[in-house]
């Protein structure tokens, strides 16, 4: 094991400067969303004042967020020199000046909106009126989904429903001459990148009111999903689809297409790449047009993702951006004689994420706002891509990190990451908290086994049905290749996963005892039947596709049912492994009774086993002090274990 006394420390990790969020210019300013480690983790609002001073906008007592499908997102908009947030806490929405040292204040009736929250906002009608999309909570039902409307005229305003006859709704734009308003929607059971589908509707305005009418299919519907809707400046609407078509065509992966009355759905990209990505927050966008006709777009391909442009004639020319290879937020630059027509997030396996800005001219990315360096470069180890052979004949990818100052002669110990979702992807853009295991010798396998996104629908798609399957085998058969390659040391492999992930965690554990030395499991799922009774709207049917079985609470109790058999829970007496789990008591996505269940469980085995709770964190800890705890306590645990093994 690496004493090596320049290993990072879990201080050093969170009270760095996080990485910002959805960049814009007001009036000559950079603004952009940070969470600031500095103050526990608030997520706040940061200005960079052109002779380079930066200001927090957001006063404290406030914070930018919100609780929309409780996983958030972009839930701000700009308009002039006026800000308006979502505020995280009372999920309110409030209006602040971006110069000016003010109080923000509340422009809905709090009375009326008790219980709401709001995101994915959009100005429209001249500035006067801002779309959004609003989750109302109730106690004695399910959730309610709108697209809404109010306006920005008056000190308080009404909220209006707008859309509300689907079950979830999500980003909704306006075309150039306000004449017509789309958006993406899906219902129980799909999830939005399973079956998802893009409407159209007439936008009619009254003195006081807005009415959408007409409204109809653009695109999407069984067997499809879209993402990413927004209009051009010729009044065309631009969105990414796929299909079920077969892995080696275009239709297999989320391609940009294009609509209009005229011609109707036709497609602008025909890569065996992904334009799109999962839907599980707001306001990330991967596409903009940034002049007439000339769009640029984010293109995920195996081992990192690519700028490209592009134009209506179907070129695509690739963007000189390297060595970056992780590109998020984009935003069109509407400031006049901008040097930058696009705004956006930017990191590379040797840097982290920070804002550039696209010199359209010269085809090139440029730094607006470079930071201090986190690690010295000969402390990075940079992920190789590689593609390993699965038990059934196919394959499945990972990023495979070797320890910084590894002896070639002696494997090393080997951590395992397993990302969330599970419908998501791991990137090799530098992670502080890989390096952070990397520095103390360890290899580390960050992998993407099949369901995960930007492989295309097929690949996404295997884990139907499979879950806690395909995916378990998977992360072994990666365990297996770190192992045959020399690299990784059988005897001390440990697993680490937040959430589904979690959930992996704990399969490996029963499935495959002797595998894992350590289990570090946050805020995972033992019980799928709790899961199933207690987690939150969006995720709620999640489980039917994933299983392959609607739930239905009686029938799931029964032994043989999938419920039942894939419920690490009811396996534990299988486990050998020492385990250390982590859970925040206001998570709504996996409440607390789902970790207490397996410490309940495990509490008699003889194992090493501990359990560590956090009142005021949710699902994803934000608290800096609580991060720095709950990694400090993982790492001794994990520390002593192998300690025990030699």
């Amino acid at each position: 094991m690496n004493s090596n006394p320049s290993a990072i420390k879990a201080e050093l990790l969170f009270n760095r400067r996080l990485p910002p969020s959805y960049p814009c210019y007001c009036e000559g300013s950079l603004v952009w969303q940070e969470s600031l480690a500095h103050e526990g983790g608030r997520v706040a609002l940061m200005r960079k004042a052109p002779d380079g001073e930066e200001i927090c906008i957001t006063p404290k007592g406030f914070k930018v967020g919100s609780k929309v499908h409780e996983y958030g997102g972009k839930c701000f908009v700009i308009r002039g020199n006026v800000v308006y947030f979502n505020n995280d806490d009372d999920g309110q929405i409030y209006r602040q000046s971006v110069f000016e040292s003010t109080q923000p204040q509340s422009i809905v009736d709090v009375d009326d909106n008790h219980n709401s929250a709001f995101a994915d906002f959009e100005v429209f009608d001249s500035g006067r009126k801002m779309l959004a999309v609003r989750e109302k909570r109730h106690q004695d039902r399910e959730n309610v989904n709108s697209i809404c409307w109010l306006s920005l005229d008056s000190q308080h305003s009404e909220v209006h429903d707008l859309v509300c006859d689907a079950d979830f709704v999500a980003r909704p734009c306006v075309s150039p001459d306000g004449s017509k308003l789309a958006w993406m929607e899906w219902n129980h059971p799909d999830m939005p990148w399973d079956c998802s589908v893009i409407k159209l509707g007439d936008l009619h305005y009254g003195a006081d009111t807005v009415q959408v009418e007409n409204i109809r299919l653009i695109a999407g519907g069984a067997e499809r999903s879209v993402c990413q809707p927004g209009f051009l400046s010729n009044g065309m609407l631009c969105f990414a689809m796929d299909s079920d078509a077969d892995i080696s065509s275009f239709e297999n992966y989320w391609n940009l297409h294009l609509w209009s009355a005229d011609t109707g759905v036709v497609p602008l990209t025909r890569d065996c790449a992904e334009y799109g990505e999962p839907h599980w927050n707001f306001g990330s966008s991967r596409w903009v047009e940034y002049a007439p006709g000339s769009i640029l777009a984010v293109r995920t391909r195996d081992a990192g993702e690519e700028l490209v442009r592009l134009n209506f004639q179907g070129e695509i020319n690739k963007v000189d951006a390297a060595p970056r290879n992780r590109f998020q937020h984009l935003s069109k630059n509407d400031e006049a004689n901008a040097r930058h027509s696009v705004i956006l997030v930017a990191g590379s396996p040797a840097s982290e994420s920070e804002i550039y800005g696209y010199n359209h001219e010269l085809s090139i990315i440029e730094p607006l706002h470079e930071r201090a360096v986190f690690l010295a470069r000969d402390q990075i180890s940079e992920g190789r891509s590689i593609w390993f052979k699965t038990r059934d004949g196919d394959r499945a990818h990972a990023f495979l990190y070797e320890p910084v100052n590894r002896s070639e002669a002696q494997p090393s110990p080997l951590m395992v990451l397993v990302h969330g979702g599970p419908t998501a992807r791991t990137h090799s853009v530098l992670s502080p908290e890989i390096q952070y295991w990397t520095s103390r010798g360890f290899a580390v396998i960050d992998v993407n086994h099949r369901g995960s996104s930007g492989f295309g629908r097929a690949f996404r798609q295997q884990l139907r049905g499979e879950w806690g399957v395909i995916d378990v085998n998977d992360i072994d058969d990666a365990i297996e290749y770190a192992i045959q390659e020399g690299i990784a040391a059988r005897e001390k492999v440990c697993i680490r996963g937040k959430s589904a992930g979690g959930y992996v965690v704990l399969r490996m554990l029963t499935e495959y005892p002797q595998r894992i030395a350590v289990g570090v499991s946050y805020y995972g799922i033992g019980n799928l039947i709790t899961l199933a009774d207690l987690t939150h709207k969006f995720e709620s049917r999640y489980l039917d596709s994933l299983l392959g079985e609607a739930y239905h609470p009686e029938q799931a109790k029964v032994k043989q049912s999938v419920y039942q058999t894939r419920s690490p829970a009811h396996y534990f007496k299988r486990i050998e492994s020492a385990l250390i789990l982590f859970q925040g008591l206001k998570d709504a996505i996996v409440p607390p009774q789902i970790s207490r269940e397996i410490v309940d469980e495990l509490c008699n085995k003889n194992i090493p086993l501990e359990y560590y709770e956090y009142e005021k964190e949710g699902h994803g800890f934000r608290d800096t002090e609580n991060k720095i705890d709950a990694l400090n306590r993982e790492t001794n645990f994990i520390m002593n274990v192998f300690q025990g093994i030699d």
